[in-house]
């Protein structure tokens, strides 16, 4: 009677252990669609406006990761195509140093963002996603940040890229033409 106890709890366990490994290997395995899909589905959550991605590249066992082809979108209203689109975002970091106190940032790479300032009727294009974002995580702006005891932890960022940026503003006047002016590499 005993041993056929065991069995079951042995069976019932081994389940378990498989599925919890077939969990881990599917997201291990599907991780940057999950991101993709993540952003897209939350972000207009919190901006108010479309958020598209193109692609995701992850490697969590060398600490690296890459966003191609992000792009913002502008509120109703507004006449230009985007509010923000990113060519591509690297980073690398010191995974070792995530168990730490200071997390080490090897390098993030930014190339071809490009922000566009709208004005029109209820402030600027920027202002309104600001809004948005601000009310969607539950900011009223007036409350006091309850300040922790703990310090939280530090970050270190090695080395940081700009490259390829554009800044442009428009106004309705403009009727969705924009006036810009490129970003030196920083």
């Amino acid at each position: 009677m005993m041993s056929r106890g065991f069995k079951i709890v042995g069976g019932i366990l081994a389940v378990v252990v498989v599925a919890i490994v077939g969990v881990v290997v599917f997201i291990y395995s599907n991780l940057d669609s999950i991101v993709k899909d993540a952003v897209e589905e939350y972000g207009p959550q919190y901006t108010g406006v479309s958020v598209k991605l193109a692609k995701v590249e992850l490697s969590p066992e060398n600490g690296e990761g890459k966003l191609t082809g992000l792009v913002v979108g502008n509120p109703k209203g507004y006449l230009t195509d985007s509010a923000f689109k990113l060519g591509s975002i690297s980073m690398n970091i010191d995974i070792s140093s995530l168990t730490s106190d200071t997390i080490i940032i090897k390098s993030i790479v930014i190339d071809k963002p490009e922000i566009t300032y709208e004005f029109g009727d209820g402030g600027s294009n920027v202002d309104v996603i600001g809004k948005n974002v601000e009310k969607a995580a539950g900011g009223g702006g007036a409350k006091e940040e309850q300040k922790s005891e703990e310090p939280g932890k530090k970050m270190i960022i090695e080395s940081l890229i700009v490259s390829n940026g554009n800044v442009s503003v428009s106004h309705p006047l403009l009727q969705g033409k924009k006036l810009g002016s490129g970003l030196p590499t920083i």
